[in-house]
């Protein structure tokens, strides 16, 4: 459906037909690739894109890290051939050397990389929680015709009302909207200048 789709928009030529449905993957990527990059650019790739030739040596590499999730650990992963990859997790106060000990003895060459922290969403309930004790009501509902989604209402009279497509809309447009309405709140205190 998404190559039929691709093929529609993309001027004439641009994703190659006889490679439907090939025993190769990346050759399907690769046209589908082609033709969004037509579609994208109005013109034809002139080479093959580096990252649609499987993993680089680089890739293959084992890479030691800082874990994104939670703070103190770390993380060792290479990926193979096939693309899978294998991880080793390391907590605890030495954490950062036992992960350059474990790539160096494993793998013997590794890169050590920095990676930004993940910026998420609080979880519903706990902001769910966090409104109720700070004396804010609040009414969701998910039942929207012909829309998927989610609306809320906040405050004892409901009409403070906002939208959420997921559930990290509804997160953070909980959390923004709580935080104009209500700047005094203690949950406003909470979560003002927070990044997610």
């Amino acid at each position: 459906m998404i190559r039929e789709a691709v093929e529609d928009c993309a001027p004439p030529g641009a994703v190659a037909n006889d490679e439907y449905l090939t025993p190769e993957p990346w050759l399907e990527v690769e046209a589908l690739v082609r033709g969004i990059y037509a579609i994208t650019y109005g013109k034809a790739m002139s080479e093959q894109p580096q990252d649609l030739r499987g993993p680089t040596a680089d890739d293959l590499r084992a890479k030691v890290f800082r874990d994104r999730e939670h703070k103190g650990d770390w993380r060792v992963e290479k990926m193979d051939d096939d693309g899978g990859a294998e991880v080793a997790l390391f907590s605890g106060g030495d954490a950062r050397e036992r992960a350059i000990a474990y790539a160096d003895r494993q793998y013997g060459e590794f890169d050590g990389i920095e990676l930004h922290p993940y910026h998420r969403a609080p979880p519903l309930g706990q902001v769910l929680d966090d409104l109720s004790r700070s004396g804010i009501a609040v009414i969701i509902d998910n039942a929207m015709p012909d829309k998927a989604g989610y609306t809320f209402a906040l405050g004892d009279t409901g009409k403070i009302e906002g939208f959420g497509e997921s559930i990290f809309d509804l997160v953070m447009a909980l959390i923004a909207n709580a935080i104009e309405n209500f700047p005094d709140s203690k949950f406003a205190e909470q979560y003002r200048g927070k990044r997610f």
